[in-house]
């Protein structure tokens, strides 16, 4: 069982800033990368609707901007060809990590 590439987990650490992650992706981070603080996770008791809400935007339409300044975002876990990620590349963040799934991107 490998949900997250190693290779991946170890771009992380290359990575300074907050980071970025879907709401999917949220556990497997907390389990296979400790060290880093996610965005947000499966669990819904910890936030609130609006910030579920807000998450639930940012990866409909990819603009990340507001969310990525209020809570200075400078590393971001997606899928490969998620739009937040798309965006990110167009916006001129660095590509640490892509395999066929996932991007670890870097501001």
């Amino acid at each position: 069982w490998d949900p997250l590439p190693a290779a991946s987990v170890q771009a992380l650490e290359s990575c300074s800033g907050n980071l970025y992650n879907r709401f999917d992706e949220g556990g497997y981070l907390i389990w296979f990368a400790p060290q880093r603080r996610v965005f947000i996770d499966s669990r819904y008791l910890p936030y609130t609707d609006n910030f579920i809400k807000a998450h639930v935007r940012i990866e409909q339409s990819g603009n990340a901007d507001e969310a990525f300044r209020r809570y200075d975002i400078r590393c971001a876990y997606v899928p490969a060809g998620s739009l937040v990620g798309t965006r990110l590349r167009n916006a001129g963040w660095k590509t640490l990590y892509q395999d066929a799934r996932w991007s670890v991107l870097s501001d």
